[in-house]
């Protein structure tokens, strides 16, 4: 395996990368540019829920929200039509709209989705990424080494900074394989995986060292070596998916 550069070593090496770095736009996923207000709202409204500012199972009162977000009640209805699609939310006829529940056994089925779908994403990145892809990853992994995951004023809220570089990061990783649906199917799962990691923080879930895992996931990716960077994005997951299930009744209630 090619040894990785220690970039902190060297000031004046990471003062360059920091400028170059500054000129590479970050990784953005589709539909990204170009939002419409009821795009805006709808990427707010998942954001909320993803993070955990709207609890599982809670009832999604479209007046209080109207007055929350200052909205209309037209792009409000239809945000929350598109979080129902991709079952974030629910709604349940003359009740109105619920967020969507979670349970151990739909957190074992995304695992193990994001697992196959993931897997196939970076084999076909790996296999068809160029220069370009390349140089994007290490920006997006050198962004992401520079946040904590938890906030700097509440060890129990997640960081909104290190979360978007988490994004970032991961997408960049698959980003090359040339399949928009598999793109978009893995980014579902990715966002339906975030709410258990954003509550697992807030019931104070166990720590693990993120940046060792993510930088040998790095390296095994632009070394090529498929075998080892499928192996660790699986134990990635698995690990992820251990450390929720060991938040027991705190999450799961």
């Amino acid at each position: 395996m090619i040894e990785m550069f220690d970039f902190s070593k060297e000031p004046m090496v990471e003062e360059a990368l920091e400028e170059t770095i500054e000129r590479i736009p970050a990784s953005t996923a589709p539909g990204a540019k170009g939002r419409t207000m009821s795009d805006k709202l709808y990427q707010r409204l998942r954001g909320d829920i993803t993070d955990g500012i709207w609890k599982p199972g809670a009832k999604l009162r479209l007046d209080e929200l109207r007055a929350h977000y200052a909205v209309g009640l037209s792009p409000l209805r239809e945000a929350m039509m598109r979080l129902a699609s991709e079952g974030l939310t629910i709604l349940e006829g003359q009740r109105g709209f619920h967020v969507s529940p979670i349970s151990r056994a739909e957190l074992i089925d995304i695992t193990m989705l994001r697992q196959e779908l993931e897997t196939l994403a970076l084999r076909l990145s790996i296999k068809h990424g160029g220069d370009e892809w390349e140089a994007n990853l290490l920006a997006a992994f050198h962004r992401l080494s520079k946040l904590q995951r938890q906030s700097p004023t509440n060890p129990l809220v997640v960081n909104h900074q290190w979360e978007e570089k988490h994004r970032d990061f991961h997408f960049s990783l698959v980003a090359a394989c040339g399949s928009p649906l598999l793109l978009q199917f893995r980014g579902v799962l990715y966002d339906r995986g975030q709410r258990y990691r954003s509550l697992s923080i807030a019931a104070g879930g166990s720590m693990r060292d993120d940046l060792k895992e993510h930088r040998q996931l790095l390296e095994a990716t632009l070394t090529r070596n498929e075998a080892l960077a499928t192996q660790l994005m699986c134990e990635h997951f698995a690990r992820t998916q251990e450390l929720l299930l060991d938040a027991g009744s705190e999450l799961f209630e």
